[in-house]
């Protein structure tokens, strides 16, 4: 196995993929060829993107195709959607590169002589046009082991304000916290969970806990949201370990074709208590890059079919939704936007709906009005 380097340049990852040996790609992503299709120079198989019965995908020195999921690329851009699928994490093309080294699929042979000269002309490169950063540093968050959860008590006057209740709090893993050290102590906590792959199957893991202020004044003098130091949240969506591993949440997908990405936690809690669990959220009215690469592997997993982004109706949500929208649909993915200028189909339905006019978050609807609105086939 190569050894790789602690940081991945874009002169690097250039090198690798000009080395990377297409054929080598194939047998480390275990893939098996397909009998009567392509030739020596085409190489066939079952969709590792999809679960597919007839083989649709092939990959060859010019690159890869799938035809089940209509995407393609070059082989890091085919590491990073692998990944992604089978481990439910978010994969930088920084981090696909690596994997192509460990697994002596690429080489860094050739990458100039002397790799510092290589990493000076690069880095004077990307700075001269303001791009890629020097050396990009692979982001993720590391699953913990402190699980808050039999700590956590569903009776509180700010969820019984907001119409959350025990069995909610049981099935996502949130309540108020007392009685602990930490910046999240007397708040309403929510567990965040990802998933990793263990002996083929996805997994939850918990990577934080993130806690919200119980009063006005308390977000005032303390801040509304804390969460563990480290923690990044823009790598994430709240959530996803249920939309992949719940059946509720699956079978939902599969009866709407739809996921409904909303702000944050609270938003989340007030639909899973209408019955609404193919929904996830973006911790704030920011769609990222890394969130955007675990929507994706949604759409791939479960089969959606329609992104509906639903953030708050105020200004940053509105203007946060439209770069939502756009960021999806530059991904290839069908999405919509409700309470936005672009998408009325909430207006539509609020006629004959009855959503209360001030109304400016999911989580201020009732639960009944949620309800309609599934009925109605709008969310």
């Amino acid at each position: 196995m190569n050894e790789s380097p602690r940081f991945i340049t874009a002169e690097t990852l250039r090198t690798i993929r000009a080395n990377a040996d297409w054929r080598g790609l194939f047998r480390a992503l275990g893939l098996e060829r397909a009998k009567g299709k392509g030739n020596d120079n085409d190489w066939w198989a079952l969709s590792p993107l999809t679960n597919e019965k007839t083989p649709s995908f092939h990959l060859n020195g010019k690159g890869w195709y799938c035809h089940s999921s209509q995407q393609g690329g070059g082989v890091v851009e085919l590491v990073q959607r692998v990944l992604e699928h089978r481990t439910g994490r978010a994969v930088s093309c920084w981090d696909a590169g690596r994997w192509l080294l460990e697994q002596g699929v690429s080489r860094l042979d050739g990458a100039a002589e002397g790799a510092g000269n290589a990493e000076k002309s690069s880095r004077s490169e990307e700075k001269g046009r303001g791009s890629a950063p020097e050396a990009a540093k692979i982001e993720r968050n590391e699953p913990i082991r402190a699980d808050l959860r039999p700590r956590l008590i569903p009776n509180h006057p700010e969820l019984e304000k907001r119409g959350i209740s025990k069995a909610t709090c049981t099935y996502l893993g949130c309540g108020y916290l007392s009685g602990v050290q930490g910046t999240i102590n007397n708040r309403i906590v929510f567990q965040v969970r990802g998933v990793e792959e263990r002996g083929g199957q996805l997994a939850p893991v918990i990577l934080s806990h993130i806690g919200r202020a119980v009063s006005d004044v308390q977000a005032d003098v303390e801040g509304k949201w804390h969460h563990y130091a480290g923690f990044k949240k823009h790598l994430e969506l709240y959530n996803l370990d249920k939309l992949l591993l719940d059946g509720k949440a699956r079978e939902q997908v599969r009866q709407t074709g739809r996921v409904v990405i909303v702000e944050g936690p609270f938003d989340v809690a007030k639909l899973v208590e209408a019955g609404i669990y193919n929904v996830a959220a973006t911790f704030g009215a920011h769609l990222s890059e890394e969130q955007a690469g675990r929507i994706r592997l949604l759409v791939d997993w479960l089969g959606v079919r329609e992104v509906v982004v639903w953030y708050d109706r105020d200004k940053a949500g509105r203007k946060g939704a439209a770069k939502a929208l756009e960021l999806l649909k530059q991904r290839g993915l069908m999405a919509s936007v409700l309470w936005g200028k672009r998408d009325s189909r909430l207006a539509q339905a609020a006629q004959t709906v009855g959503i209360p006019a001030h109304s400016k978050d999911p989580c201020d609807l009732p639960v009944e009005s949620l309800q309609a609105l599934r009925a109605a086939d709008v969310i």
